[in-house]
């Protein structure tokens, strides 16, 4: 007889749900009433010892009363039940009340885990007719003694599921499906993850598939056909078939194309229409997008087409079994160079929280048709891009990152706080000005104006503050800082050496400020300026680096 290889509980839950034990009674016989908690007893007159069988059996049957009810998948059964301290035998056993006899069946012995397989056959060639069933479970006491209680389930009749009606079934649906495999790989334990189709844009995918590791290169094969049973779950809103099993079909294997749905995508107003997400998990390609950035971090490689932005997603987690490492080196690696560039992207189709993206397949997931960068984009992203917060007091940039060639020249309403190559000098007082950047990539250029912009300078920070800047700038000009110290020392040129509030020491590299030259040694001064790294000294300033704000000497009592 053909049937399918089901998935089963995994031991861990099973000890967790089926902790039961048993108590005695002379004898019994089973009780096959429905889903009863009530117990059978041999003898006569209700001893204590018979009660606690009683009990134990009822707690058997309180924590297996509501699981899997209906039935598709192999499961098993705890061959003993832990029960206020003690470990008693259970005996199980199977009564077809409708249906082929043979369409459940338990293992006569315990795997090492202590479990009994149950058999389940459910499969398109022999699931022609509902099955229903009664599994009856003695529990074993002391001296004979026993209690039973009992659980009725049904087997379904086999009926594949149309994918309209998979995109509208609710959590917990069963599903079942014949398609062909266009990506998978392998996790852990004997399991893997199978993404299928019935059709061209018509995808599924199966979590956690139980597939033996000697049947994985053969029965995953790309472009297998399969079926599945599973039930619908959802994972940030991403639909999966939870508890799958799976059989191979006898359709002959496929050579897997993925479907170009540009179409799709150019007429869908944003990545959360319907239209993307019912796509998900089938193969597809889009062509003609805009590559932007790879964010490292996430494994984002984002990509734009007309004002909608996605990615192709490499995961932490997994990624297809042809996407291996050598595969993310080739996609990564030149990734940052072709910034900018068109390219065809190709992936599985799936969704976060109702965002779609891609997920890739192979080292040519991710094809740069391109052989320069996009002009029009370019400028229209780096005029998206370019931002200026409310408050500055740092230079703002005079180029855009990653277009070789850029340059950005900023105009101010406020005379000599914002010069033309973004370099900003704040003012005693806060000074609120009009900005203007003129963008300019190649013979492409544009403006972008930030209102009510406020050119202030920063609150004091510590000297340690400072030369942790210093240090993390790596010879580049680190950011505009206000420090306040005491003069403490000065050197043979007359460089005062200040000390903040928390006793952190710098020197102070002065120009020709006569009020900070001339200041004696116990002076409070407040500077605002550059720190900097001279012959392996860290220093707070440089020739005209710094304005003193500043100096008052310090009255000794």
């Amino acid at each position: 007889m053909k049937k399918s290889k089901l998935a089963v509980v995994s031991t861990a839950m099973l000890l967790a749900l089926a902790v039961g034990c048993t108590q005695t009674s002379t004898s019994s016989q089973p009780n096959t009433s429905s889903s009863s908690s009530s117990v059978q007893q041999s003898t006569s007159s209700v001893d204590t010892k018979q009660e606690i069988v009683n009990e134990a059996a009822k707690y058997l049957h309180e924590i297996k009363k509501d699981e899997n009810p209906v039935t598709t998948a192999d499961f098993k059964l705890p061959s003993k039940q832990y029960y206020d301290g003690v470990y008693y035998e259970v005996e199980w056993k199977v009564e077809i009340t409708s249906g082929p006899a043979n369409s459940v069946t338990i293992a006569t012995s315990a795997d090492k885990d202590g479990f009994l397989a149950v058999d389940v056959v459910y499969d398109p060639f022999a699931s022609t007719a509902e099955v229903s069933y009664t599994l009856t479970a003695t529990v074993k006491g002391e001296e004979g003694r026993t209690a039973s209680v009992s659980f009725d389930k049904t087997i379904p009749v086999f009926k594949y599921t149309s994918h309209a009606d998979y995109l509208a079934a609710k959590a917990d649906t069963l599903v079942n499906v014949e398609g062909y495999i266009v990506a998978r790989y392998p996790l852990f334990n004997g399991t893997t993850q199978v993404f299928i189709q019935t059709e061209p844009g018509k995808g599924y995918y199966a979590y956690k598939l139980p597939v033996e590791e000697n049947k994985f290169d053969t029965d995953m094969a790309i472009g297998n056909y399969i079926i599945i049973s599973g039930t619908k779950s959802f994972y940030n809103d991403a639909s999966q078939l939870a508890n799958p099993s799976y059989k191979v079909s006898t359709k002959a294997p496929v050579t897997v194309e993925p479907l170009d749905v540009t179409s799709i995508f150019d007429a869908a107003k944003t990545v959360s229409d319907t239209t993307l997400l019912n796509l998900e998990g089938s193969l597809v390609t889009i062509k003609d997008v805009i590559l932007t950035n790879y964010t490292e971090s996430n494994g984002y490689m984002n990509f734009t087409k007309d004002g909608k932005n996605s990615y192709v997603r490499i995961s932490s987690s997994g990624n297809c079994s042809d996407f291996d490492e050598t595969a993310k080196a080739t996609l990564t690696g030149n990734y940052p160079s072709k910034f900018g560039y068109k390219a065809d992207v190709t992936g599985i189709a799936t969704q976060y929280k109702g965002t779609f993206y891609l997920m890739p397949t192979t080292k040519d997931s991710i094809k740069v048709t391109g052989t320069a960068m996009e002009p029009t984009f370019a400028i229209d992203f780096a005029k998206q891009n370019l931002t200026v917060e409310a408050e500055i007091f740092s230079n703002l940039p005079n180029t855009v990152e990653g277009f070789d060639g850029s340059t950005i020249t900023w105009a101010s309403t406020a005379e000599g706080v914002v010069a033309q190559d973004g370099k900003v000098t704040p003012k005693t007082e806060p000074v609120t000005t009009t900005l203007t950047a003129t963008i300019k990539i190649g013979d492409q250029t544009a403006t972008k104006e930030f209102k009510d912009v406020v050119v202030k300078l920063p609150e004091v920070s510590s000297l340690s503050t400072v030369g942790a800047a210093i240090k993390a700038a790596n010879g580049t000009t680190p950011n505009l800082y206000v420090v306040e110290g005491v003069i403490v020392a000065k050197d043979g040129s007359n460089r005062p050496y200040i000390m903040d509030e928390k006793g952190n020491v710098m020197v102070v590299f002065n120009n020709s400020n006569d009020s900070l030259k001339n200041a004696p040694i116990g002076s409070t001064v407040k500077l605002a300026g550059f720190g900097s790294l001279f012959n392996g000294l860290y220093q707070f300033g440089y020739s005209g680096s710094f304005t003193v704000l500043s100096v008052s000497e310090t009255t000794s009592e």
